[in-house]
């Protein structure tokens, strides 16, 4: 019967001392649940404010802060399992900020579309120092991020924009000629890059 014989030579070492930051969450939400989030162009002469003209549904990773959770897994070794969790800054965090359509209901104003196309076909020119979208979530927090648009999504998947304009209204802010409804899921995907200081 094959066998297997280690032997782990254990040396004496110096004590190291480690510190550890202790986050806590705060309970309450710190926006205004009644405030529309905006996205804000660095190149404000050629790009306006783009400001919702609803809230997503949805905000995935994302609740008062980002939310940057370890990533961690598990290796199985002769005599146990070990675990290895690495920590995530906020700017590891992709947040995806999706509006819901279907039953009647339309995701968004075609004018808000545009204007979320518009900026992530856009993307702020290099510079030093590097200039990003700010992203400001005020219905869930105060403070506003800098951000790079990744992806955005209409019913369906990356690159693929279904679009279809229903009905005809006046746009108001968002738009100066008439907009009509989008009727699929409208799904946009932003990573933090840091804080506005």
């Amino acid at each position: 019967m094959p066998t297997e014989l280690t032997i782990w030579e254990i040396l004496e070492e110096d004590a190291e001392t480690a510190e550890l930051t202790v986050t806590i969450v705060d309970a309450a939400t710190a926006g205004d649940p009644s405030a529309l989030r905006t996205l804000t162009h660095p190149d404000s002469a050629n790009f306006p404010v783009v400001t919702y003209n609803r809230n997503p549904d949805r905000t995935i990773n994302f609740d008062q802060v980002p939310l940057n959770v370890p990533d961690s897994e598990t290796l199985r070794t002769l005599g146990t399992t070990l675990p290895f969790v690495t920590a995530n800054g906020i700017d590891d965090v992709i947040v995806t900020e999706r509006w819901d359509a279907g039953n009647g209901v339309a995701a968004m104003v075609a004018a808000q579309f545009r204007r979320l196309f518009e900026l992530i076909i856009n993307q702020p020119a290099p510079a030093d120092p590097e200039d990003y979208v700010q992203w400001a979530p005020a219905d869930r927090s105060t403070t506003v991020y800098n951000v790079v648009l990744l992806d955005l999504r209409v019913g369906g998947g990356s690159k693929q924009l279904d679009i279809k304009e229903i009905g005809s209204f006046d746009a108001g802010v968002l738009d100066a000629v008439a907009t009509g409804l989008v009727d699929r899921t409208v799904e946009l995907d932003l990573l933090i890059v840091s804080e506005v200081s």
